[in-house]
């Protein structure tokens, strides 16, 4: 559409590679998004190298000059074993506070970091994301109740992810609620609105075998997929509602898209 964009969100590489894109937008604020700190796994301390990761995500927030480091509440190792894909957090009280723990760890971390080097003003807010459902989830508690609990014991912010969303109702609430708007409106009544600082847009891939379009034939968030109209409708819905306070920002999703890619910005 020709609009310009107000701020990048850089996903984790190379630190000199950060460093370039830097140089090359030296006027446009840029944030982070970070890979590698498995934060749903409840031994992350133990199992893995988590300082490593937390310095990482600290050198390259500082390389960009990045006010949040984002970071989705999900993981790809966990018992030992790694995956080519997100692994939704279990649904549970434990998971919530084990998640906390180990996003306030994570915090005081960066905190620590810069405080090193006499640039506490410079400290990245961590941000979890939503995370998708990928086919499956697992747990007694709502989504939405899941995050509530995370925040009253966390210091961190949130990034509510509209594909992800969709992919909530699309994989565990469609038997419930008839459509994704009704499961929104349920969502977005507990869900820690105030703690939200970013929104993610991306499109939905559809299913190999069925390329009609319609609803159901969706399967999974994409990055190089269009943006349907669905998805539309439920930013619409989440940016309309009163108790989201603290948002600074909404990221298109493109990091893997080769052509161009249908967004309509009129249905906003």
């Amino acid at each position: 559409a020709g609009s310009p964009a107000d701020y990048l969100e850089i996903f984790k590489a190379p630190t000199r590679e950060l460093v370039r894109v830097r140089a090359a937008l030296p006027a446009l604020p840029l944030a982070y998004h970070a890979e590698g700190l498995w934060l749903v796994d409840p031994a992350m301390r133990s199992a893995t190298p988590w300082r490593q990761a937390v310095e990482t995500i600290a050198r390259h927030a500082e390389a960009i000059g990045a006010g949040w480091a984002n970071h989705e509440c999900a993981g790809k190792q966990l018992g030992g074993y790694s995956f080519g894909t997100y692994l939704p957090p279990l649904l549970t009280d434990a998971a919530a506070k084990a998640v906390a723990a180990n996003a306030a760890w994570a915090q005081e971390g960066l905190d620590e970091r810069f405080a090193r080097k006499g640039r506490p003003d410079a400290v990245p807010l961590l941000l979890l994301e939503l995370p998708p459902l990928t086919y499956f989830g697992f747990g007694d508690l709502p989504v939405s109740e899941f995050f509530a609990q995370i925040v009253e014991r966390a210091p961190c912010g949130l990034v509510l992810d509209i594909g992800h969303l969709w992919t909530h109702w699309r994989y565990r609430e469609r038997r419930r609620f008839r459509s994704p708007e009704a499961f929104t409106a349920e969502f977005l009544a507990r869900f820690p609105l105030n703690r939200v600082v970013q929104i993610h847009l991306a499109g939905l891939g559809v299913h190999e075998k069925d390329e009609s379009l319609n609803r159901l034939s969706y399967w999974i968030d994409r990055h190089d997929a269009p943006v349907p109209g669905v998805l539309f409708d439920l930013l619409r819905q989440v940016l309309g509602h009163p108790g989201l306070t603290a948002l600074k920002g909404i990221a298109l999703e493109v990091d893997t898209k080769k052509n161009t890619v249908e967004v309509d910005l009129s249905k906003l």
